[in-house]
């Protein structure tokens, strides 16, 4: 990296990085005298956050920080939503050092040092600063020159880098240790970039016995948020390296994070068939019960559980962006109730179904079978809303089932009959303000609703095709109190099938 200020020197640390460090600044701290103290950096890295406000128009925060190494290279990035934020950089003696908005990166010697924080145009508002050591030290242009991470563990050692000139690429240490006594017997990392803008190639590699050199074993391009890399891979114990350069290598990167974590994953296994689920025991109304685990190449997962009595029930994955799972229920015999893709958030799945007491089974696999990931299954369950069934014929608004007489959260069993059938459904919202409302369709098979809300005028407010499950409708809205109507259709006229209408308020 050879951003703005950071000199080129041949060094390698190994990271400690204390995630958790905080600070909240103490007003009044507008000037140098009353600076709020950020903390000491060392040859270890170090990272600490720093809250603070921009209290009114004008107003200027001052932070103090020392040095006690001969040479390290800082970061200081300020993040706000309402605050344009700038920082300025200067030495004991207030001689100014450099001056950025939202970051700056430099290099700086043993000593104490000051930085001040204002916004621009006067704005007020709350940001939050970041100061750290973790930065990526030039020349680290090759396999063995690259810039030592020590041993990583579940909490994210992070560097901070650029892809600066055209083509440089940059190289990265790290070591799996031998695994302790009764521990898996593999372990996994994770490795990422992220930052606020850039395209990046991340490249594993691992020690080759017969070639005597570290060779690629795992290369990622679009697997993180947005453009950046990602790679989660099983490591036996060992010392590997990365490279991360940008896509295509006819352009640069300002500023990149890169991070590997490593983690030791007791898999409930086998648990490849309904007869070999986990068994996540009793989810009691009210409960949320959350299991990690991995889900290898072409793997799949079952987890067992059990209700004692008639609940709501929510069961999602989640985890990192880029992987996609599939998620089906089963009832104790084998039949399966429901089938998600990509229903939760990102490509995660999500099902949501009221269900009768009994013994359950969900099964977890992913879309593509190439690549292990990482995942968290949620299993939740509250209290079964009140359920009863259409009454025909409620083809128009004058015909509209009434449900005002029904307290909410309802769940209404419908069908749609045939060619052109619409089901129409009227009812009433009590109390203040702006009252959010969950209108949302479901079924045993993957049926596809066209889903409409309407004023009680008959004026459409707001229509959803695919939003809730598959290719369910779901309706997120603010209204206020008042009358209003629900409209749900086929989105093909001449289909014909059952399916379950929930209402709900926050």
């Amino acid at each position: 990296m050879r951003a703005h200020l950071l000199m080129a020197g041949v060094i390698a640390v190994a990271i400690g990085v204390a995630c958790g460090a905080g600070v909240v600044e103490v007003e009044p701290n507008e000037a140098p005298s009353a600076a709020v103290s950020i903390g000491a950096f060392g040859a270890v890295h170090d990272t600490i956050h720093v809250n603070g406000e921009i209290d009114y128009p004008g107003d200027i925060d001052w932070y103090g920080l020392a040095v006690q190494t001969d040479s390290i290279g800082l970061v200081m990035a300020a993040s706000a939503s309402e605050v344009e934020v700038r920082l300025v950089v200067y030495d004991a003696e207030l001689g100014y050092l450099h001056a950025a908005e939202n970051r700056a990166t430099l290099e700086v010697g043993s000593g104490d040092y000051f930085l001040r924080v204002d916004a621009k145009g006067l704005a007020t508002g709350a940001y939050e600063l970041m100061v750290t050591n973790a930065v990526e030290r030039e020349p680290n242009d090759g396999v063995g020159m690259a810039n030592d991470l020590g041993i990583p563990g579940e909490e994210p050692s992070t560097i901070h880098g650029a892809i600066d000139p055209v083509a440089d690429n940059d190289y990265y240490r790290f070591e799996v240790p031998d695994t302790p006594a009764g521990g898996s017997s593999a372990e996994y990392v994770l490795l990422e970039t992220s930052g606020p803008g850039g395209d990046t190639i991340i490249v594993l590699y691992a020690f080759d016995d017969t070639c005597g050199r570290f060779v690629p074993a795992f290369r990622d391009d679009d697997g993180g948020t947005d453009a950046w890399s990602a790679i989660f891979a099983p490591l036996t114990p060992g010392e590997y390296i990365v490279r991360v350069e940008e896509y295509a290598e006819n352009g640069t990167i300002d500023a990149y994070e890169f991070s590997v974590s490593r983690f030791s994953i007791q898999q409930c296994e086998p648990n490849n068939s309904l007869e070999e689920a986990c068994d996540l025991g009793v989810v009691s109304i009210g409960q949320t019960v959350e299991y990690d685990d991995l889900l290898d190449a072409g793997d799949v997962d079952h987890f067992a559980f059990t209700l004692e009595q008639e609940a709501d029930v929510t069961a999602e994955t989640s985890g990192r962006p880029s992987a996609d799972s599939i998620l089906v229920l089963y009832d104790s015999s084998g039949t399966i109730l429901a089938e998600d893709d990509d229903g939760g958030d990102d490509l995660w799945s999500r099902i949501g179904r009221v269900l009768e007491a009994g013994t359950y089974t969900l099964r977890v696999s992913g879309y593509q079978d190439e690549e292990p990931f990482r995942y968290t299954l949620i299993v939740r369950a509250a209290e079964a809303p009140e359920s009863f069934q259409e009454a025909e014929p409620n083809d128009s608004f004058s015909a509209a089932m009434d449900l005002t007489p029904h307290a909410l959260p309802l769940q209404l069993e419908g069908g749609i009959d045939g060619p052109e059938d619409v089901d129409f459904y009227r009812f009433r919202l009590e109390g203040e303000g702006m009252i959010p409302v969950s209108i949302e369709t479901s079924g045993v098979w993957d049926e596809d609703t066209f889903l409409c809300l309407y004023d009680e005028a008959g004026n459409e407010l707001v229509c959803d095709d695919d939003g809730g499950e598959g290719f369910w409708s779901l309706l997120e809205y603010e209204l206020e109190a008042g009358t209003y109507f629900v409209a749900v259709e086929a989105y093909y006229s001449d289909d014909a099938f059952l399916y379950t209408l929930t209402l709900s308020v926050e």
